[in-house]
This record gives C-alpha cells, sequence and structure tokens, in this order.
C-alpha cells in the first residue's frame, strides 16, 4: 500500500503559478454607463514555462480562473480595486486518470506597471519546495517577511489514515439551514442530478466539495464540477449527461446560456437564497429520513452550530468542524428510496 502510495504522490508542492485575463484590455470609455466589456480570459504567463512530463498544464484552466470571463474597467481608486479581489478553489480531474487536481485563484482589478524584482524570487522557490512526506515532514515556505506574515504551513496526513478535508464541511448548513442541507444529502445518496449556483465562487466549490465528502463511507462515482465556467463554449452540455451528476454553476451561467434550457429531472440548490427547487418531472417529493435516527441528527447537526451562530463566511477566514464524540455519523445505509443512517446512542 505504501508503494502505491508513493507511486501516485506528486513530488511538487505545487505545479504551475499562471497569470491569466485579458491581452488587450477592452476599457470602457468616460461616460459609457453600459455594462462593462467581458473578454475570453488567456493564459498571459506561466511557471514553468514548460510542461511537466507527468502532468501538462491544462489549456483549458483559464476558463476556471475567471468563470464569467475577463471584466475590464475604467482607473479604480486602490480602496475600490482591494475590495473587489476575490479568491476561490476549482478543481480539475483527469477523464482518463481520474487523478484530481486543485487550482487555488485570486482575481483582481490591479494593473501591474512594473515588474517586482522580488517576484521572480519567489515563483523560483514556490516551484521548488518539495511535496511534504505523509504523517512524517512538513514544509515552511516563507514568502514574506516574518514580521509582516507566518510561514506557510504545509503537511498531509500518513495514508493509512482518513483522507485530508481541508475545506470546511460546516458551510452548507450554515448556507442552506439543516433542513435543506439534509434534503440535498439526500438528493445526492439517491442518485439525482443535483445543480449549485451562488454568486460566490469560493462558496460554491467548497460546497459541492462538502456535500461529496459528506457521503463518506460512501464514495460518488459520478461527475463531479464544483465550478463550471460561464464562459466556457458549450459547458451547458455538461447539464445534459444522462448520468447523475453534482455540478456548481455562477448564478449568471444560465442568464448567458441562451436558448438552453434546463432538463426535467434536475434538482437546482441556490445557496444565494437558499431555495432548492426541482425543474419538473422529479416532483417535488423527496424521501424522508427515517425516524427517530433522522431527528436525531437534525438535533446533533444543530447543537454543532450552535457556538458558530455568529460567524460570518468569509472566504479568507475560513473555520472547521469536526463530528466527535456521541454526534459521530457511524454510517449510511440505502436500500431502494429508504436511507439508514447509523447513529450510536448518546
Amino acid at each position: 500500500m505504501a508503494d502505491i502510495q508513493r507511486q501516485f504522490l506528486c513530488p511538487r508542492l505545487i505545479d504551475y503559478l499562471a497569470i491569466v485575463g485579458a491581452r488587450v484590455s477592452s476599457v470602457p470609455r468616460a461616460g459609457n454607463t453600459s455594462n462593462p466589456p467581458v473578454q475570453i480570459p488567456e493564459l498571459l504567463r506561466r511557471y514553468p514555462p514548460s510542461d511537466h512530463a507527468d502532468f501538462p498544464l491544462p489549456l483549458d484552466m483559464v476558463y476556471f480562473c475567471q468563470p464569467e470571463g475577463c471584466v475590464s474597467v475604467g482607473p479604480r481608486r486602490t480602496g475600490s480595486a482591494i475590495r473587489d479581489a476575490s479568491s476561490f478553489v476549482f478543481m480539475l480531474t483527469d477523464k482518463d486518470s481520474g487523478k484530481t487536481r486543485y487550482g487555488i485563484c485570486v482575481n483582481f482589478y490591479r494593473p501591474v506597471e512594473k515588474a517586482v524584482p522580488t517576484s521572480t524570487a519567489v515563483v523560483t522557490g514556490s516551484r521548488r519546495a518539495p511535496v511534504p512526506v505523509p504523517g512524517s515532514t512538513r514544509i515552511e515556505v516563507e514568502v514574506l517577511s516574518n514580521s509582516v506574515h507566518e510561514p506557510l504551513l504545509f503537511a498531509l496526513p500518513d495514508h493509512t489514515r482518513f483522507k485530508l478535508v481541508d475545506f470546511p464541511l460546516h458551510l452548507p448548513l450554515e448556507l442552506l439551514g439543516v433542513d435543506t442541507c439534509l434534503k440535498v444529502l439526500t438528493l445526492i445518496l439517491l442518485e439525482n442530478k443535483v445543480l449549485f449556483q451562488s454568486r460566490d465562487y469560493n462558496a460554491l466549490s467548497m460546497s459541492v466539495m462538502a456535500f461529496v465528502t459528506m457521503i463518506y463511507p460512501l464514495e460518488y462515482m459520478f461527475p463531479v464540477i464544483p465550478l463550471l465556467p460561464t464562459c466556457m463554449s458549450c459547458a451547458e452540455q455538461l447539464l445534459l449527461a444522462p448520468t447523475p451528476f453534482v455540478i456548481g454553476i455562477p448564478a449568471s451561467f444560465l442568464l448567458y446560456k441562451k436558448n438552453f434550457r434546463l432538463p426535467d429531472d434536475i434538482w437546482l440548490v441556490d445557496l444565494d437564497s437558499n431555495k432548492l427547487t426541482s425543474t419538473g418531472a422529479v416532483g417535488d417529493e423527496i424521501p424522508p429520513l427515517p425516524e427517530p435516527e433522522g431527528t436525531i441528527l437534525k438535533n446533533h447537526l444543530k447543537q454543532l452550530l450552535f457556538p458558530h451562530k455568529n460567524y460570518h463566511y468569509d472566504h479568507d477566514n475560513l473555520s472547521h468542524i469536526r463530528l466527535e464524540g456521541p454526534t459521530d455519523v457511524l454510517g449510511l445505509i440505502m436500500e431502494g428510496n429508504r436511507i439508514t443512517i447509523i447513529i450510536p446512542d448518546a
């Protein structure tokens, strides 16, 4: 097992660093109050310049970096530009090998007028950083001075332990509420087509990954796309797949896909409005959780969320919750449309 784990462990902490945007900006003229122009994002810079032998840089990753296209705006004040900066995570899965890789994207409007000498050193140092040995070593990467920011810490658990879940499992509970969240989880377990949408890219991708992780010890074997870009050509065709899926789309996705209608067998989860709706033929009936286990699970989840009732979602400061002790869900058993939840006695 150790040899297999070592065989598929990527030797690099970071595969690529890329700058994505519009090669020639299209800034609206003064006095033009129309919507800012949107351009197809392009790969402007990359490091290293050549591909790794075991993982070529996917060219379509530019669409995931700027899912709704590259927007150019006129001069902005520094404070406004900083407030408009956003960060999020996207996921790419190789259809042949099944390997999953994650991308971390930071979008901002701030122009770069001249090269910063230290930037090359930062990029080179990041690429040379080795991946930590699972369960044995950790890597500390010092990007800025210790007086400005503490070193970035990277570590991986031993392969014999549970898989690392480095994103907030409680986020869907806070965005949707316990009742709606469990309905969505039921739909995923019963292999329905579930489509998430939100204006917040990070909340969208994190929620999709959290839901797929929540079904442990089961493993979701169908397509999972936490963030499907609006600007990707024919992206809407993926929603016509005959198999179950869990996909996240920006809130504007369907508005830009003219002459496209969602199939009648999809459940739509709106994270912004806390709504769960069906598109037609699937109806509105969702099998309830068995009792009294369903009520016990709801009460346990609400108790977990209670200490965090004043928590406000901030994708730069995500806290984590892990079920412990008597609140652990030990297992899930599916028999047709019936779901049995195994919970230890309190």
